[in-house]
């Protein structure tokens, strides 16, 4: 109690607590001070550790001085210095309540006066990797300079601290000549990274500048010349001076190093080669991209980056082509299999999450897919690939307000993703958001106006929803981009439906005329004409010139069939697939052409008595998530909903007619046209007896189709 007693006579608590408040002062004003300075991270530390330091030398003073009216003099005896030391004691007094009152007048200021928006506190750390310009003298590395901003922008992804724009984004201003701020505020990012590259043989010169968007300011510029040996210490070194730059007190041994990746330069480079091949996303360019990490491989057979990006690859060509659907999927599986013995990462774990889909599309494997894509995703969020199979699986395991969300928060570190937005108009359109996918209409429009994407955004108001068939055809006509697969099956579709007969007829015959046809281009279209054609509404000279396209026996075998199964009449479709003969359990797990042909072959046998396979069918895989989503939309989720209502049963003739009537509102964009066959299609087997029912479908294809003759 003494001593106690002595420290307070001292004023050693009192000089503590004033030392204290003006420490935390000081702190406080170089945080507020350094970003605007652009003083060093160091600085705020070395400030810190002085303060520190400086604190039990304070103490060891307040105890051995006192503070008098001739100034700083050795304590003297207790009893004869008591009144000065009260004196002293008193100023301290005046001094901390001084301090005290700026110290809550600084956190009033910072609190009421000082606050950012959520939008802007998240901009404050965010940044974009744009690719390194390629200064070889013949020009041969832009790959390379691609390849190095690529690993710069992963290295970043990986820290919590920032918000990285991912790879589709910030590549998509590659070759343009605009002022970097207005990049940054198009991708509405606080800070852009740009560089170059200049390889000569084993020397590489990478240089990288650090703007600030804001000002245009180079905040951090740096020249680094080493060998392609040392390119991986390069990588990291160059990370950590980043993000020293941006002030994120980050240690070299915080800055994580990518699982899976080689020490071997030669390996890395190939690598980096098909990694950009692969973004091509063309069957050439695939086919090469393989070829390259299978040399990679060779190598470095524990470079599992590797075979990771090969299982990509693979995956790519299902859609892209190189390979066929059969060579896609045993090459999968067999790198699937290989990357087992690998330490996880976040492509590894969305390899598993989709193989296990393919191998066993059970309740189980879903579950594991979904926990493994949340896991690669969090580690990886500014990784496209792994975020929008993620947001598949989550649509169609019933989660559709996940997905949303996700792709939500994907264009915020990927606003330049097409895709995405056509993801996420699906999406919309299937929750009955439609202010929210009127405004991303307006959104892709400026951001990719003229582009095909912004082509399918508009396609999913104009026709299922405004039911505009002449509108969206004269959309498609303006449309000069490329026009691939995705482009023409809707294109000649709407041709037909538009009534445009002999227009339809020239344009199947001119993609049967290219060397290789793209089969998938005008099958539907070439449905949709056989369809009118039996129904006996193509003139005579039309029926000749559609008899006489040059299509495939398989096609015009296809078509009949399909055409029989549409009328109800599923046993050619049965006998040209070998479903007739299978068992229950295989023909349910059977695979045909089309998504739902499965629940026709089903909803005309249950018609016919045999209710069987309507049973096990809506057993099988995510039916039931989907006959849920029906239920909750009342018909509007998916087209298909009534034939899932009819198959179940559990709901009177009613409410599905009611529920019918909802579908209508929303036409099938996954097969175009398939509504013409309202009268005799299996789907609509649950209403088509119902009193109602023909002046509906007459009244419903008046206004949708009205260039096409209607029955009398």
């Amino acid at each position: 109690m003494k001593i106690f007693n002595e420290l307070r006579r001292r004023n050693v608590f009192k000089v503590a607590s004033v030392y204290l408040v003006t420490a935390w002062l000081i702190i406080q004003i170089i945080s507020v001070i350094s970003e605007p300075l652009h003083l060093p991270n160091v600085f705020a530390t070395i400030v810190t550790v002085l303060l520190s330091i400086g604190f039990p030398i304070a103490l060891i003073f307040a105890w051995a001085f006192e503070l008098t009216p001739e100034g700083m003099k050795l304590t003297t005896d207790a009893d004869s210095a008591e009144q000065q030391l009260n004196q002293g004691g008193s100023k301290l007094n005046i001094l901390l309540a001084s301090l005290l009152i700026v110290a809550v007048a600084f956190i009033g200021y910072q609190q009421f006066w000082q606050t950012e928006p959520a939008s802007v506190a998240d901009k404050s750390v965010s940044i974009a990797v744009l690719p390194f310009d390629d200064m070889s003298p013949d020009k041969s590395q832009e790959y390379f300079g691609d390849g190095m901003a690529e690993e710069l922008l992963n290295a970043l992804a990986r820290l919590k601290q920032l918000v990285v724009i991912s790879r589709t984004s910030s590549f998509a201003f590659k070759g343009e000549r605009i002022d970097i701020r207005d990049i940054g505020n198009i991708l509405n990012v606080a800070y852009v990274l740009e560089g170059s590259v200049r390889k000569d043989a084993d020397n590489v010169r990478i240089t990288a500048q650090l703007i600030d968007v804001s000002s245009g300011a180079h905040i951090w510029s740096e020249t680094y010349d080493r060998k392609m040996t040392s390119i991986f210490e390069l990588q990291d070194e160059l990370t950590l001076s980043i993000t020293e730059a941006l002030k994120l007190n980050l240690l070299p041994e915080d800055i994580s190093q990518q699982v899976g990746m080689t020490n071997n330069p030669n390996a890395y480079e190939l690598f980096i080669k098909a990694r950009e091949l692969q973004y091509k996303r063309s069957a050439d360019a695939l086919i090469e991209a393989e070829a390259l990490l299978l040399e990679a491989l060779a190598l470095d057979r524990n470079f599992h980056q590797a075979r990771s990006q090969l299982y990509v690859g693979y995956q790519l060509s299902t859609y892209y082509g190189g390979f066929t659907r059969e060579e896609s999927a045993k090459k999968m599986e067999r790198t699937f299999w290989e990357l087992q013995d690998s330490p996880n990462f976040p492509l590894k774990l969305a390899a598993v999450a989709l193989q296990s889909t393919y191998d066993a599309p059970d309740d189980l494997s879903y579950d594991l897919s979904l926990s493994l894509y949340r896991q690669a995703h969090e580690a990886a969020p500014s990784e496209p690939f792994i975020a929008h199979n993620y947001a598949i699986l989550l649509s169609i395991f019933g989660k559709v307000l996940e997905a949303m969300e996700l792709r939500e928060e994907v264009l915020k570190i990927d606003p330049k993703s097409l895709s995405n937005y056509g993801s996420l108009a699906s999406i919309y359109l299937h929750l009955g958001k439609i202010d929210e996918l009127y405004e991303l209409k307006d959104k892709v429009k400026k951001v990719a106006p003229g582009s095909w994407m912004a082509l399918f955004v508009e396609t999913a108001i104009t026709y299922p929803l405004e039911q505009n068939v002449a509108k969206i055809a004269r959309l498609y006509e303006q449309y000069d981009g490329e026009q691939h697969q995705n482009y023409l099956e809707p294109y000649l579709s709407f041709v037909v439906l538009n009534g445009e007969f002999d227009k339809a007829i020239s344009l199947i015959d001119e993609q049967l005329s290219l060397p290789n046809p793209n089969i998938g281009a005008f099958v539907n279209a070439y449905s949709l004409l056989y369809g009118l054609k039996e129904q006996q509404k193509l003139s005579s000279q039309q029926k000749e010139r559609f008899n006489a396209l040059p299509v495939s026996p398989f096609i015009k075998q296809t078509t009949e069939s399909v055409w029989a199964l549409l009328n109800g009449d599923a046993s050619p479709y049965m006998n040209q697939f070998g479903w007739a003969d299978l068992p229950l359990n295989e023909l349910v797990e059977a695979s045909g052409l089309y998504p739902y042909d499965k629940l026709y072959v089903a909803s005309a046998l249950k018609k016919q008595g045999e209710p069987a396979l309507a049973e096990a069918a809506m057993d099988y895989s995510t039916r039931p998530i989907q006959l849920k989503e029906c239920f909750r939309s009342k018909g509007q989720a998916w087209p298909h909903c009534p034939i899932l209502f009819y198959l179940d049963g559990s709901l009177s003739a009613e409410q599905q007619f009611d529920y019918f009537k909802n579908s209508l509102k929303n036409l099938d964009r996954q097969t175009f046209g398939t509504e013409l066959m309202l009268r005799t299609s299996p789907m609509y087997n649950g209403v088509n007896e119902h009193p109602e029912f023909e002046s509906t479908v007459d009244a419903f294809l008046k206004k949708t189709f009205p260039n096409i003759p209607q029955d009398t």
